[in-house]
């Protein structure tokens, strides 16, 4: 005869806090392995319930009816297996089966089991219980049968239980819990076998439901222990009768509620005396009067120290001085000295250090492995990485297009130097020329009218966006009249940054004479606290770029910082 599977029936008729769709998916696919796994959500009825093996109620919130609670003390008494898990908060006296626990000898306690020391868990109500076991039944069906082990398992947010025969303790609190040792899973089991079924009927009552939960059945050996219960529930376990007739469990001992009690402080009773009508009589004033009653008193122990009884005299006093004459100091007092600076902290020579002498010690610590990192250093010791935004300045490649793109203009500027003009007979170049540059078709054509320059200050096309890198992109409109030597024009700020606004500006300077016409202009930016700040630009322009130095006029016309530019210029 084939045998048949077992059938496990999860009831959801009670709203139960925890099913296969939430909070036990991990036990049902555990389960659906080696049982037949139904759901429950019709009302409890005797005939369905003959068909399952194992029910399981898990921590309902709805209440039973008495047709219900006789439903299912008939179906215990017909062979049925039943496994009731409870917890924290909603159980104790408010739990929806109280009543029908009760009628077994089982109560759920309104407490809650804590930890009285850290033991791996953080929460003192996630208590890892290691010798909570009470039959040794248990421990040897989960392959512990050595002496002195036990299953330790993981017992969160849980409830005490209250017994009486003939329920018995399975599982307790152990000894490093409070309560201490008290049970928290008790099993009953009828004593009568059902003439239909050739079983007996079994209930369980878990203090927890979270033990089975879906991220506490792998801690520690949840999942053992649940492999456990089910047998026993299944009737393929019987428990020790010595540890059944007497179980290592510790009395209830009820202890005052102390916070309860101080809100409800008593005053002592006594029994209050007559009061008189004279009020003048409840005053005590015996500690504050003076008189001389004591004075015969005082007379009588002259005698007894023997000392002559005859009146004060005036005892002349003598002056001590308890500190020798103040005189004035002949030499100033020496204060401590102010410790040294820590100067061994810093490296002078790396501070101090020219461009040439720094770039040559970074050359010297590299080698051919260390070339990004070689790029990154030099371009910040050059200046290259601050005109570069983020996170182009922290690229290498992106550094050296910046110092390309420069030799590329530099070599465009040597090229119309080194020109026509440039032969015998022409002028020598001064300091003030190396500054700037000459254009040769302006030094050709003195008159040349007005032109307009137009300059955009972006990441793609603008490499260089000083004095506003943090403000691109940026327009920069120039109208420079050659013959009356004037310069106008505006600069737009498209994005506002953490000094300046997003703004218009109006640019007004002046075209200097001569064979080299340098351009000298002055823009004034208004910051976000709202005062302005005026920058100087003095420059040249050669070929298709602008090229010069800045500088930013601080209160009193004081430079408070500078800079080079090389604008690329687009005819309009």
């Amino acid at each position: 005869m084939e045998k048949s599977i077992p059938v496990i029936a999860f009831n959801t008729c009670k709203k139960e806090t925890f099913h296969p769709g939430k909070g036990f998916r991990v036990l049902h696919r555990k389960l659906k392995q080696s049982y037949k796994v139904e759901l429950n959500k019709e009302e409890l009825n005797l005939e369905k319930l003959k068909a399952y093996d194992v029910l399981i109620i898990a921590q309902p919130t709805e209440s039973f009816s008495a047709e219900e609670i006789f439903t299912l003390q008939q179906y215990i008494e017909g062979g049925g297996s039943l496994l009731v898990t409870l917890g924290e908060g909603k159980d104790g006296q408010e739990c929806v089966l109280a009543p029908f626990l009760a009628a077994f000898g089982i109560q759920a306690n309104s407490d809650c089991v804590v930890r009285t020391v850290y033991q791996k868990y953080f929460h003192p109500k996630e208590v890892c219980v290691t010798n909570g076991v009470i039959n040794r039944e248990i421990n040897r069906a989960a392959g512990k049968g050595a002496a002195g082990t036990s299953l330790t398992f993981v017992y969160p947010y849980g409830v005490t239980i209250n017994l009486q025969r003939p329920a018995v303790p399975i599982l307790s609190s152990g000894f490093m819990s409070h309560p201490l040792s008290r049970p928290i899973a008790a099993v009953w089991e009828s004593p009568k076998i059902d003439a239909e079924s050739k079983r007996r009927g079994k209930l369980l009552v878990l203090g927890s439901s979270l033990m089975l939960e879906d991220s506490w059945i792998e801690k520690e050996e949840n999942s053992k222990l649940q492999d456990v219960l089910l047998d026993f529930l299944l009737h393929k376990l019987k428990l020790n009768q010595i540890d059944a007739e007497d179980p290592d469990i510790a009395d209830s001992h009820m202890l005052p509620d102390s916070a309860a009690l101080a809100d409800r402080l008593r005053v002592c009773v006594e029994e209050l005396e007559e009061i008189p009508r004279d009020f003048n009589q409840l005053f005590d004033l015996t500690p504050f009067r003076f008189d001389t009653d004591l004075v015969p008193e005082v007379v009588q122990l002259y005698g007894q120290v023997h000392v002559k009884h005859e009146p004060l005299t005036l005892i002349h006093p003598e002056f001590e001085t308890p500190l020798p004459p103040v005189l004035p100091a002949t030499f100033p007092t020496t204060h401590r000295d102010l410790p040294p600076p820590a100067l061994d902290l810093f490296d002078l020579d790396e501070h101090f250090a020219s461009e040439r002498v720094r770039l040559a010690q970074v050359t010297n610590k590299c080698s051919n492995d260390d070339l990004p990192y070689y790029i990154l250093e030099c371009g910040d010791i050059l200046g290259v990485t601050k005109k570069l935004r983020s996170p182009r300045n922290k690229d290498p490649r992106s550094i050296l297009e910046h110092i390309f793109k420069q030799i590329v203009h530099f070599k465009k500027q040597n090229q119309e130097l080194d020109g026509p003009g440039q032969g015998q007979g022409s002028q020598p170049t001064t300091p003030r020329d190396e500054k700037y540059p000459i254009n040769s078709s302006l030094a050709a054509k003195p008159s040349l009218g007005t032109k307009r320059y137009h300059i955009i200050g972006n990441d793609e096309g603008q490499d260089d966006l000083s004095p506003f890198e943090n403000n691109a992109p940026w327009d920069l409109n120039l109208t420079v009249d050659y013959d009356k030597c004037t310069v106008e024009g505006s600069w737009r700020l498209e994005t506002a940054s953490a000094r300046f606004k997003a703004q218009s500006c109006t640019i007004m300077g002046i075209l200097v004479s001569g064979d080299k016409r340098p351009l000298q202009f002055k823009v004034m930016v208004r910051n976000v606290i709202g005062e302005y700040t005026t920058f100087r630009f003095n420059g040249v322009i050669a070929a298709d770029g602008l090229s010069g130095e800045w500088e930013e006029v601080g209160i009193n016309s004081v430079v408070s910082q500078s800079g080079t530019f090389l604008y690329t210029l687009k005819d309009t």
